[in-house]
């Protein structure tokens, strides 16, 4: 008798996931420069660097974390079930909204400065700029692996009918 020791694809995705989001929860999501003439005003450096865990970063990675730890216990218990399908859409649906709102945040954040900066008119309107930096975008790559993830496994368990964890193969 040869066990099925296969693993289901969907949580092969959402273990990728998991770790695209922790990835992206780390790494740098803004760049902040100013003008040298503005950074001595304000006595602030030219560059800041905002990286994910300086606020909301924090809260995907621990997500991240839980949800991986979730997927990996479910393997090693038997099989990842209808419940770490729900855990890993519902992560990956909050971790994608945190992206989106954090990467509209950042661009209404520039346009803020650089609407008060012209207003004083001792500096030009580009004295600063807030650039993205690539944890945003690997963040919400990650948010959308495990929401694909989860909601591919939900809707196969719901059309099969069963609610069995073999309903969804590899």
């Amino acid at each position: 008798m040869n066990p099925d020791v296969s693993l289901p694809g969907w949580a092969l995705l959402a273990g990728v996931g998991a770790v695209v989001a922790a990835v992206g929860s780390l790494l740098p999501w803004a760049t902040v420069r100013f003008d040298a003439t503005l950074a001595e005003l304000a006595t602030v450096p030219e560059t800041q660097t905002v990286s994910g865990l300086d606020g909301d970063g924090t809260i995907t990675l621990v997500l991240a974390a839980v949800t991986l730890a979730v997927l990996a216990a479910a393997v090693v218990g038997s099989r990842p079930g209808p419940k770490t399908a729900a855990l890993t859409a519902l992560t990956g649906t909050l971790v994608t909204v945190v992206a989106i709102v954090d990467y509209r945040e950042f661009r209404a954040t520039q346009s803020r400065i650089q609407q008060r900066v012209a207003e004083t008119g001792e500096v030009g309107s580009d004295a600063v700029t807030v650039e993205l930096e690539p944890g945003l975008a690997v963040l919400g790559l990650g948010g959308l692996l495990l929401l694909s993830a989860g909601a591919y496994a939900l809707l196969s368990y719901w059309r099969d009918g069963s609610g069995s964890a073999s309903a969804v193969g590899g």
